[in-house]
C-alpha cells in the first residue's frame, strides 16, 4: 500500500521466503499473492523484484507460471568474479598489480557478502601482519578469505547435519582458521 503511492515504482522485498518460505497457504502467503497477482494488484503501475537465497523454500503458488514474469537464477561468483569483486570492495586500498589469485579461489562460490567482509576483515589481518598504511596484502585477503569462508561453511555444516552442534561447526571453522595461520608463519601452504 505504501509502495502504490508511488506509482509508477519498482519496489525490491528482499528474502521473500521469510513470508512465503512455506508450502502451507497461510494468510501471509495469500496476501503476497492477492498484492501481486490477485485482485489487490491488477491495476497497479508497479514492477515487484523478489530476492531470495532459498528458492526452494518458496511456496509453490508464487512461482507458478503466469504469476511471475521470470525467475532469474543469479549463481555464485567463480574465482574470476570474486577477485574482480575483492578488487571492486577493497579499491585504493589494494594495489592493482597485487596477485590475489589464493584468496579469490577460497572465496569462489561465496554470496558477495561474503566477499565484501573479507575485504573488511582483510584490514584487521593486515594491522596484525605489520601493515600500517593502509594497503590490503595479498596474505591479509587469503587470511581473512579463509576466515570468511570457514564461517560460511559453519552455517551450511548447521544447515545440512542437524546432528553437528554449533560447537562442533564453529570447532571446525576455528580450526581452518588456526591450520592457515600456522602455515603461514611456517611458510607452507
Amino acid at each position: 500500500e505504501f509502495a502504490s503511492r508511488y506509482e509508477p515504482c519498482v519496489l525490491f522485498a528482499e528474502d521473500i521466503d521469510r513470508i512465503v518460505g512455506t508450502q502451507e497457504r497461510t494468510s501471509q502467503v495469500d496476501a503476497v499473492l492477492n498484492n501481486i497477482d490477485g485482485v489487490d494488484g491488477k491495476d497497479r503501475e508497479m514492477i515487484v523484484v523478489f530476492t531470495t537465497n532459498h528458492l526452494p523454500n518458496i511456496n509453490r503458488a508464487m512461482l507458478r507460471p503466469g504469476r511471475l514474469d521470470s525467475v532469474i537464477h543469479i549463481g555464485e561468483p567463480d574465482a574470476a568474479t570474486a577477485e574482480r569483486m575483492i578488487r571492486h570492495y577493497a579499491g585504493e586500498r589494494l594495489d592493482p598489480n597485487e596477485d590475489i589469485n589464493e584468496a579469490a579461489a577460497t572465496l569462489e562460490g561465496q554470496i558477495p557478502a561474503c566477499i565484501a567482509d573479507a575485504v573488511t576483515q582483510a584490514q584487521l589481518f593486515a594491522l596484525s601482519l605489520g601493515e600500517t598504511s593502509g594497503k590490503l596484502t595479498a596474505a591479509a585477503l587469503l587470511n581473512a578469505a579463509t576466515a570468511v569462508a570457514a564461517q560460511a561453511q559453519t552455517l551450511k555444516d548447521l544447515d545440512r547435519d542437524e546432528s553437528v552442534t554449533p560447537h562442533q561447526a564453529l570447532g571446525n571453522a576455528v580450526a581452518v582458521v588456526v591450520e592457515q595461520a600456522v602455515n603461514e608463519r611456517s611458510g607452507s601452504k
